[in-house]
């Protein structure tokens, strides 16, 4: 598994630009498409302005993105620059509004919404589906299952981070495309590969949600 790392840390610099504020001439996101009807959306890949302030980056939430895009066929959608609105929070933004446009040119079934957590929490993974709302609980169980077989024990369904809010990307494009949303939070524990003892954790991650994938095209396919 030491590729998966290494292309991490490659795939890291896309967002690392300019100290995670990226090119302020560049694009604002960037689109990869895949063949699958899932879609994987990373709008904290770098930092946001929220309420007039910084909302910090959620490192490798994006490398992990392109991740499963190159090893699965998902689609993918993430940002690069820091933009004037957050994705994840203000209502009717450029991203959401594109990412509305790609479900439903690519017929896509599922969104999953990836981002990062705080270890203060006591969870390595949240799952957050304003309550059973936006996505239907048999793929809810089926991500359970395969976090739990790849030894990532601390799962929460709702507990913190429930994507309530009617700006965050699940409530948004739930409300919108009435496909299944799913928002994914992972501690920093799991992801955070710049400390070399998260690692190994980061792969269990990386590993659970490629099993998913495929669990769910497999679903999806009868």
């Amino acid at each position: 598994m030491k590729d998966i790392i290494e292309d991490s840390f490659r795939y890291e610099k896309i967002f690392s630009e300019n100290s995670y504020f990226g090119n302020p001439k560049g694009k604002e996101f960037e689109f990869a498409q895949g063949t699958l009807p899932i879609i994987i959306s990373s709008p904290h890949s770098v930092h946001q302005i929220r309420k007039n302030k910084i909302k910090f980056v959620e490192v490798f939430t994006g490398s992990l993105n392109i991740l499963l895009n190159k090893d699965t066929g998902v689609h993918s959608l993430f940002k690069l620059k820091c933009s004037d609105l957050d994705d994840n929070f203000d209502y009717n933004t450029r991203y959401k509004i594109f990412l509305k446009e790609i479900i439903e040119k690519h017929n896509i079934r599922l969104v999953i919404d990836l981002h990062g957590m705080n270890d203060n929490h006591g969870l390595d993974i949240d799952i957050g589906t304003k309550e059973n709302l936006t996505c239907s609980n048999e793929y809810i169980s089926t991500l359970k299952e395969c976090f739990k077989f790849n030894g990532v024990e601390m799962i929460g369904d709702n507990q913190i981070f429930k994507a309530l809010p009617e700006g965050t990307v699940t409530s948004y494009i739930h409300s919108i495309t009435k496909v299944d949303v799913m928002q994914i939070e992972i501690a920093n524990k799991n992801r955070n590969i710049y400390r070399k003892e998260n690692q190994e954790n980061y792969l269990k991650a990386y590993r659970s949600l490629i099993s998913f994938i495929f669990r769910v095209t497999k679903k999806l396919e009868h």
